[in-house]
């Protein structure tokens, strides 16, 4: 059974990110790392789901994704 969705979304602002579905859809902080200074990563909650909002730099350095700017590739061709 499908259940406690987590979506994580790589952004270039996290801290703008975070007001935005603070303020505007009620969620609310769970996790953040750092604990201070500038946020790699924050988690938060809305219900059931969880919404991680990392950085561009983290998905790179951290990971080894090929985020950035730029348009969604069609892999489909």
């Amino acid at each position: 059974m499908f259940r406690d969705p987590q979506v994580n979304f790589y952004v270039r602002h996290v801290e703008r990110s975070v007001r935005f579905y603070t303020d505007l859809f009620g969620f609310e902080e769970t996790f953040r790392t750092p604990a201070s200074g500038p946020s790699d990563h924050v988690e938060l909650r809305l219900g059931g789901l969880i919404l991680g909002l990392a950085s561009i730099e983290s998905a790179r350095d951290v990971h080894g994704l090929p985020a950035g700017g730029g348009l969604p590739v069609d892999r489909r061709r």
